[in-house]
């Protein structure tokens, strides 16, 4: 697991790794978390599963501009986000033919 405090050290963050994810976990109420979603995506070349977490239900519309397999309100409860991360990761790892 690896954070970063905003988007764009994110994004330099992800081309240290070679923009290998299996999961991404953005934080909405943050002016840049749609602009990293859209910028990850379009240079790793592939749909990475996006888990939302956003403190305010009106930024509804940029949760759904990113379209991410889940929204998590804050303040997150741990076990919810972990078993969000362990789902999604567990399924980006399964073999195409299992899918």
């Amino acid at each position: 697991m690896f954070v970063a405090r905003d988007g764009m050290r994110g994004l330099a963050l992800a081309e240290q790794l070679a923009w290998g994810a299996d999961v991404l976990v953005v934080d909405l109420s943050s002016s840049r978390g749609a602009y990293f979603v859209n910028r990850f995506q379009q240079r790793a070349g592939h749909r990475v599963p996006v888990i939302a977490v956003s403190a305010e239900p009106s930024r509804y519309q940029e949760e759904l501009a990113v379209r991410p397999q889940a929204v998590l309100m804050q303040p997150v409860d741990t076990d919810d986000l972990v078993r969000e991360v362990g789902f999604f990761a567990r399924l980006r790892r399964r073999p195409e033919t299992e899918r």
